[in-house]
């Protein structure tokens, strides 16, 4: 599929595709999600580098099943919440 083929399908200019490919811009969550729709795969596999990923075990698998109906607020909140477990993380460590 072509980048502008892809770009009218996730409802967004080739441009921004272009800009984003190059490292210019970064896309917004909405982007990821409707390029993700568009392309028919899951934003994992979209911002990988290695197109193998895999989900490790059932947990994983519903984690992002789940995570793929949440709001976009949602999503913020899952991801403070997860930044919060890494600090506190770090934090145990260095303690």
């Amino acid at each position: 599929m072509s980048l502008y083929a892809v770009a009218k399908k996730a409802g967004c200019s080739s441009e921004a595709l272009y800009k984003w490919r190059d490292r210019k811009t970064s896309p917004s969550s909405y982007l990821l999600e409707s390029i993700s729709y568009a392309l028919d795969i899951n934003i994992i596999d979209l911002l990988s580098d290695d197109a193998t990923v895999t989900l490790s075990d059932a947990t994983d698998k519903e984690i992002f099943k789940l995570i793929k109906d949440f709001s976009k607020i949602e999503k913020a909140k899952l991801l403070n919440y997860a930044r919060t477990l890494i600090d506190d993380r770090h934090t145990k460590k260095q303690a």
